[in-house]
């Protein structure tokens, strides 16, 4: 039997620097974010949380002159991992 395939939709997610949900200061940073919950190899992806994990509210990228891209080094392992690919900007 073949092992089977997950497709997990991703989106970019901006969380804008300041102070998170546990009062912990962060500086801004653009994460993969899936649009449903997902199970892949065993790690479970919530809808709409980064992929790393990084607590806070997630907005859309704002309008700029280019395209979001990640910059979450933590996301990025994680996506490349379980093949996710995010759409909305350059990954």
């Amino acid at each position: 039997m073949g092992a089977a395939t997950t497709t997990v939709r991703a989106r970019i997610g901006y969380i804008p620097r300041g102070v998170n949900l546990k009062g912990r200061r962060v500086r801004a940073q653009y994460h993969i974010v899936p649009d449903q919950a997902a199970v892949v190899a065993g790690d479970r992806f919530g809808a709409g949380e980064p992929l790393c994990g990084a607590i806070g509210e997630v907005f859309d990228p704002p309008d700029g002159l280019f395209p979001a891209e990640v910059t979450c080094e933590s996301c990025l392992m994680v996506a490349d991992r379980h093949n996710i690919k995010a759409r909305g900007g350059g990954q």
